[in-house]
Parts: C-alpha cells; sequence; structure tokens
C-alpha cells in the first residue's frame, strides 16, 4: 500500500502508555503491515530485521509491541485494525473495478456504434480507441488492457479515501511478473558463494536459515534457483556491509571511550600534583634528644 488513513486520536489513545522506542516500533510494524498487505512473520526475529531493530532496546520494543497489538496465528502476526482497513480497501476496490470494466465496455460498443454508422466518419478514432486494424489484433487488444487498466486506476482513485495500494490491477493484467518459484526449504548457494561466505567470516548456516526465512515471510518469487542463488549473493554483501559499519561504529565508539579515559586520568594527575604538600625535609643525621645526641643513619 502506498497510503493508508491514520487516525490521530484512535492512534493517540491507544497508544499513549508506549515509551518513544515503542512508539516507532509500532508505527514502524503497521506501515510494514500495510506496505505488504499481509500478516508478519511468525518468527520474531524476522520481525525485528525487518523493522530495522538494531539493539537491544529496540528488539525488545517490538516484542513488547507485538504481544500487545498483535495476535499470532499461523500464518503469522495479525493486527485487527489492519485486516479491517485492508479488507476495506479490497472491497471498495472490486466495486470500482466493476464500474470501471462496464465504463469500457460502453466505451467499446458506442465505437462499435460509430463505426457502422453512414460514412465511417469516426472510424478512425474509435478504431484507435477498439481496435486498429484486423493485422494487429493482439496489439490491440494489449492496448485495450491498457486502456482498460488507466480507466480502472482512475475509478479507484475517486472511489475511495483509504488505503492506496502498489498492487491495483496486478491480478487482472501484470499478473505474469509474479511467475517464478519461491524460495526453496532446502535452498544451497553456488559454491563460489560458500567460498566468500568463510572468506567474509560470515556464519553460513545461520544466513541461510535467516534468507530462506525473509524470503518465504515475504512471499516473493524469482525466476528460477540461479535467480535465488543471486540474491543470496546480495544478501550476503548486505550482510557483510552491515557488519562492518556496525564495527566502525563500536571502533568509534571504542576510541572515543579511551579518549575519555586518557583526558580524565591527566586532569587527576594534574590535580593531585597541584594539591598534594610539599616534601618533607629528612631526619638530619644529628639531634638532640633530652640531652642526648642521636645519630641517624643518612
Amino acid at each position: 500500500m502506498n497510503y493508508y488513513e491514520h487516525h490521530l486520536g484512535d492512534y493517540a489513545e491507544a497508544t499513549a502508555h508506549l515509551s518513544f522506542v515503542e512508539d516507532a516500533a509500532y508505527s514502524r510494524l503497521i506501515r510494514k503491515y500495510y506496505a505488504t498487505e499481509t500478516p508478519l512473520p511468525a518468527d520474531l526475529r524476522t520481525v525485528q530485521r525487518l523493522v530495522g531493530a538494531r539493539s537491544e532496546e529496540e528488539r525488545q520494543a517490538v516484542e513488547i509491541v507485538l504481544s500487545e497489538f498483535f495476535t499470532l496465528a499461523d500464518d503469522g502476526y495479525h493486527n485487527a485494525r489492519c485486516d479491517q482497513e485492508i479488507e476495506r480497501f479490497r472491497d471498495k476496490q472490486k466495486k470500482a473495478r466493476r464500474s470501471a470494466n462496464a465504463r469500457w465496455n460502453k466505451d467499446k460498443e458506442q465505437c462499435e456504434d460509430d463505426a457502422s454508422a453512414p460514412g465511417h466518419a469516426l472510424q478512425p478514432q474509435c478504431e484507435g480507441n477498439a481496435s486498429a486494424s484486423e493485422p494487429h489484433k493482439p496489439s490491440n487488444a494489449n492496448a485495450s488492457k491498457k486502456a482498460c487498466e488507466r480507466i480502472d486506476s482512475g475509478c479507484e482513485g475517486n472511489a475511495h479515501q483509504s488505503p492506496d495500494t502498489n498492487t491495483q490491477s496486478v491480478d487482472c493484467y501484470v499478473s505474469d511478473t509474479r511467475a517464478g518459484i519461491p524460495v526453496p526449504d532446502d535452498f544451497q548457494p553456488a559454491r563460489v558463494d560458500v567460498a566468500k561466505a568463510q572468506s567474509q567470516g560470515l556464519d553460513l548456516a545461520t544466513e541461510v536459515d535467516r534468507f530462506v526465512a525473509h524470503y518465504q515471510a515475504r512471499r516473493e518469487t524469482r525466476a528460477d534457483l540461479q535467480a535465488w542463488q543471486a540474491q543470496f549473493r546480495k544478501w550476503m554483501l548486505d550482510q557483510q556491509q552491515f557488519n562492518a559499519d556496525r564495527q566502525r561504529v563500536t571502533d568509534a565508539k571504542v576510541q572515543a571511550a579511551q579518549k575519555s579515559t586518557t583526558s580524565t586520568t591527566a586532569k587527576q594527575a594534574a590535580l593531585g600534583s597541584a594539591l598534594s604538600p610539599p616534601p618533607r625535609d629528612p631526619y638530619p643525621i644529628e639531634r638532640e634528644i633530652h640531652g642526648e645526641v642521636i645519630q641517624h643513619a643518612p
């Protein structure tokens, strides 16, 4: 979905007790829910990665929000409000599609009537809208579908003000983009990727499990196994970049802490030097105590 209605009053009332991090986690979770129009994955670690929860506080916030606002089912975590909004949109989408089809059929019949009228004065225009000529029927059929798709999307935009979607006409006209295979349960990366994982210091078994869980949860498909292996290669590159970025942040924090410790130690040493009393004179070699001369070793 590219758009959904955000009711400020309802949201504020439902989330007033959340901390800043929990509120941010909840907002990301419902945005991901609307974007995919499907329940969130059942695996907690997969959900945390989808919304970018990295620190312990962020991961814990995701877990708290899931337990309070979502219900775990066989197909993943459901949110009642999101499900209602998605279902309401789909109902309006079906009505808009029927209206668009009816309008298209009416326009097509009008063109055919005009083409059969005496003189054929409007024939070129009708042919441009319906069918140009006999030798090009397949091309005109595709043009008709595109025109219908434009009418469909236009009517949907006027028919509702609730969630927009990036899959409005996919089920009718571009279903071939969904052709392909899902990631196999027993997915095996290419040999070159196995060697790269070892050279990069990545745990191959863990990365494969996370990769399969991630794309099964998203229900994505690819053309063939080679395409999935290419996708896994990109997954490893992204993970390597993430690990490198995290290591740079950690090194920067360590260096900052060391610099702060060194500076504090130097300040304490300077302060102690300024406050320490001057050294006392050593005992004299000889001194008189009660009339007797006492000698001390130097």
